[in-house]
């Protein structure tokens, strides 16, 4: 275990993890003495971005042990060692980008880590490198319920300067500049796999969130498209969107055992069910050959809110599928585009009667209210972060003026999404104090604007802001007023 000098910090029983997250998150250590737990020297980047959610605590932090290459990737704090272990991290498939495990203190005789994927991560214990004067921190400076979010950048007193229509025009100039950069990032899968393809993929992803884009990505990957495609061929809609949803389900691990419903579903839940598990015994084998072999999907255990459980996403991204028998998936969503959005929402829609419009579960009680298992804000979400960019790509791909301009009509004239950690948070980095910012009317494309912000913020943190390329441009902006 690492030798070096004792800090001036609080006691562990008088510190919180909240509290050593933000002594992470400022880097209030005596960074020249840092050690890890196995005795290499530490050198801090970027401590990352707070994430303030589910999953590890800092996302792109950028690291350098001893004399190795710098590594980005994620960082989780805690107040000892073994939480690590206490907490299933070493079971959960989130944490398997995390390279550093911060500690106040490391209460066991470990030097290392196992991630999920059997990767070693180093430990680093704050206690031995606090800087002194960190007493009043650990007692009530910083409480658990408080909301802490990234310091002032040195936009902040630009922003300040700026007009309420510049400010708006920055965030759509960013906005635009996130939707082109992610069109380039899906135009190659376009020339190799084809437009449909694509748009399977990116709407999956979409589906899934943050926190759950890749279990979703895995199962577009174990029902590739071309067997979507093969099913709507061979039935009916009605009959297509069941053989798919027990497709997904089967490939996602989520289709459960005959003991798990029968211990309290009804007779309408084990009907679907009986339904499912035989289509699933029938055709997998046919469909999805050795794929039907693979190992479970792993969900993060996150705070899903019932309605958003990937049993009905799943169910409602069948009904859509369906849906496109007639005209294609492509079509579809170009029709979409071309009406700037409108209908969107109620294409995702199940058939009536629907169980999983009418349940949360499969041996939930049945809902007061239908509520489609993919709702209009998650709808949205997927049209912007999925269909969109790919969209983008394809009509840049054919050359295509008047699809680009439909892209970029409908992503100006979309509402805001739903607020999530990420926005709130470089509302507060930017926008802190601004009563102008109450009159700035929000919508898609400026709250991606402030994403791309986020992408710029996390690449300039590094030099603390020095060499921002946002700067020059918040500058002019500033003086036009």
């Amino acid at each position: 275990m690492a030798e070096a000098p004792s800090g001036g910090g609080p006691e562990p029983a008088e510190i919180s993890e909240r509290q050593v997250q933000l002594i992470w998150h400022q880097q209030l250590i005596r960074a020249d003495k840092a050690r890890l737990e196995d005795g290499r020297r530490l050198r801090v980047l970027t401590p990352g971005v707070w994430s303030g959610g589910e999953g590890p605590d800092f996302s792109g932090a950028a690291l350098r042990f001893g004399r190795g290459a710098t590594v980005v990737g994620d960082v989780e704090v805690h107040l000892l060692a073994s939480a690590w272990f206490a907490h299933g991290h070493h079971r959960d498939g989130r944490y398997n980008a995390v390279q550093l495990h911060v500690v106040w203190s490391n209460d066991g005789p470990r030097r290392e880590m196992r991630r999920p994927d059997g990767a070693a991560i180093p430990i680093l214990a704050l206690e031995r490198y606090a800087l002194p004067g960190l007493g009043e921190l650990a007692h009530g400076s910083v409480r658990e319920d408080d909301e802490v979010w990234e310091p002032l950048g040195a936009c902040h007193g630009l922003l300040r300067r700026c007009s309420l229509d510049a400010a708006s025009r920055l965030l759509d100039r960013l906005g635009d500049a996130r939707l082109s950069r992610r069109a380039g990032l899906w135009g190659g899968m376009v020339r190799r796999h084809g437009a449909d393809a694509t748009l399977y993929t990116a709407m999956f992803r979409a589906l899934g969130g943050k926190a759950q884009a890749i279990p979703y990505a895995q199962v577009a990957r174990r029902v590739p498209f071309h067997t979507v495609r093969l099913v709507l061929e061979r039935w009916l809609p009605p009959e297509a969107a069941a053989v798919l949803h027990a497709l997904f389900l089967g490939v996602a691990g989520l289709l459960p055992t005959w003991s798990e419903v029968l211990a309290g579903a009804d007779g309408e839940a084990l009907a679907l069910y009986r339904r499912l598990r035989g289509i699933w015994e029938q055709h997998a084998p046919d469909l999805l050959g050795a794929r039907t072999r693979d190992r479970a999907i792993v969900w993060p255990p996150s705070a899903v809110r019932p309605a958003a459980l990937p049993v009905r996403r799943l169910a409602g991204m069948s009904e859509f599928l369906a849906s496109t028998a007639g005209d294609g998936l492509l079509p579809a969503c170009i029709a979409a585009v071309q009406r700037e959005g409108k209908g969107w929402s109620e294409r995702f829609r199940v058939a009536s009667p629907s169980f999983w419009a009418s349940r949360y579960s499969w041996t939930g009680r049945p809902l007061a209210r239908p509520a489609a298992p993919i709702g209009h804000a998650t709808a949205r979400a997927i049209l912007v972060d999925g269909v969109l960019p790919v969209l983008l790509a394809v009509a840049r791909e054919r050359r295509d003026e008047k699809l680009e301009q439909a892209c970029q009509v409908t992503y100006g004239a979309l509402g805001s999404l739903a607020g999530h950690t990420r926005l709130r948070r470089m509302k507060d980095r930017l926008f802190a104090g601004m009563v102008d910012l109450e009159d700035l009317k929000w919508s898609a494309r400026r709250q991606q604007g402030l994403l791309e912000l986020e992408r710029w913020c996390d690449r300039a943190r590094i030099r603390a802001c020095r060499g921002c390329l946002l700067l020059p441009l918040l500058d002019v902006l500033a003086q036009s007023g």
